[in-house]
């Protein structure tokens, strides 16, 4: 993974070209479904979106983080 918030359990990774080779689509499907095991939000973006249009990647980030903010209301601290 690129980059990762233990507080929101999030992974974000970034998808080059390498990403798109059959044996890497399925490494990272693997990984993702692992990580999703241990209650690891996964979000992948495209470079080129990285490059293009980065506010994209930032709202959606924002957006994760409110609606989890949504849920953790009322349920206790969120554990480490």
């Amino acid at each position: 993974m690129d980059f990762y918030c233990p507080t929101l359990r999030l992974a974000i990774e970034l998808d080059g070209a390498v990403h798109e080779a059959p044996m890497a689509e399925a490494r990272d499907e693997i990984r993702t479904r692992f990580l999703n095991e241990q209650g690891i939000t996964v979000m992948r973006f495209k470079n080129e979106v990285v490059w293009r249009n980065p506010e994209v990647i930032v709202e959606e980030i924002v957006r994760f983080g409110e609606e989890w903010k949504r849920r953790m209301r009322g349920t206790g601290p969120p554990h480490p």
